[in-house]
């Protein structure tokens, strides 16, 4: 449900909300939230420490398959979401190949339980 949050930002409810004969689906809300926001800006240079937190947001942004197609597990953006590409764009700029990319999110995957 939309609705004016602290600051008078818009807040979305994860609800689904009846605005006249239309229902939000929070999907639907994400992908224009996706177009209004853009990507996220990457850090002028990248530290071992944004290595962690990009691996960190490519495992939790993970797909998940939906009847629409694959959406982001946490947040139900349609995949890859803005965090997982985040964390694609800042392994990729560190210098990573795909396949040490891979490595990196099996290796954070099988620590997870």
């Amino acid at each position: 449900m939309l609705g004016s949050g602290r600051y008078g930002r818009a807040v979305v409810s994860a609800v689904p909300a009846r605005l006249g004969a239309a229902t939000i689906r929070p999907g639907r809300i994400m992908d224009s939230i996706d177009d209004i926001l853009g990507e996220l800006p990457l850090p002028p240079y990248i530290t071992a420490e944004d290595v962690t937190f990009a691996v960190k947001a490519i495992t939790v942004h993970a797909a998940e398959q939906w009847p629409d197609g694959p959406r982001c597990r946490n947040d139900r953006a349609p995949h890859p979401c803005r965090l997982h590409r985040w964390g694609r764009r800042v392994l990729i700029r560190r210098g990573l190949t795909e396949r040490e990319i891979e490595t990196l999110i099996a290796e954070e995957t099988a620590r997870q339980p």
